[in-house]
């Protein structure tokens, strides 16, 4: 568990940074990110090809971003980590929680959930 919860702190690290190479270098070639913002509710992208494209729109407008995890609860191969940030140039605060599926050190699955105060 201790190799898994520090992939996903150094993953959400990259995130927080907005790192588009780091954060792809943690997912599994034919992994999945559900988005919490799409059609489905969400949207679903798969492989890395389409996973840097959604990324990379979402991190087209730099900002500073301080983003914190809270907590990260372990079953199995299943984690779920509650988050927190805030984007003060975008006047954007937000709280959610990621479930990751981590095999053989990759993320497989990164299913995102967010509440944005309006």
């Amino acid at each position: 568990m201790t190799n898994d919860t520090t992939i996903i702190r150094a993953f959400m690290q990259a995130w927080g940074q907005q790192d588009l190479e780091g954060v792809l270098r943690f997912f599994a070639p034919d992994a999945i990110f559900i988005a919490s913002a799409g059609p489905e509710p969400g949207r679903t992208h798969q492989g890395h090809a389409a996973i840097r494209s959604a990324v990379s729109a979402m991190f087209a407008t730099p900002q500073p971003v301080s983003a914190v995890s809270t907590e990260i609860c372990s079953f199995g191969t299943e984690y779920f980590v509650t988050w927190a940030s805030h984007a003060p140039a975008a006047g954007i605060t937000a709280k959610g929680i990621d479930h990751f599926t981590i095999i053989d050190g990759k993320i497989t699955l990164k299913d995102a959930y967010r509440k944005i105060a309006a």
